[in-house]
């Protein structure tokens, strides 16, 4: 019982570690020094924002329909009579 949570804890610090580091490449990136007058005109910090939101809706719904198929997939125990 307890190795599984340990290994839960472990792949959570490994996925948070792994979004870190995504979300610092995408930050340097983005750096304005690199940017000519245009790009800086157009540039919208909201934006690029917002666009994690539309990867963090698509990583829910993916993790949703696991679970959901998950507990279908399961078999159900057998009624009592």
């Amino acid at each position: 019982m307890y190795e599984k949570a340990g290994k839960a804890r472990i792949d959570s610090a490994i996925f948070a570690v792994g979004m870190i580091a995504v979300a610092m490449l995408m930050l340097s990136l983005l750096d304005p020094a690199d940017m000519t007058a245009a790009q800086l005109a157009a540039f919208d910090p909201v934006e690029q924002g917002f666009a994690g939101l539309e990867v963090a809706e698509v990583t829910l719904a993916v993790l949703g329909v696991l679970v959901i198929t998950g507990e279908w997939a399961a078999p159900t125990p057998p009624s009592r009579p």
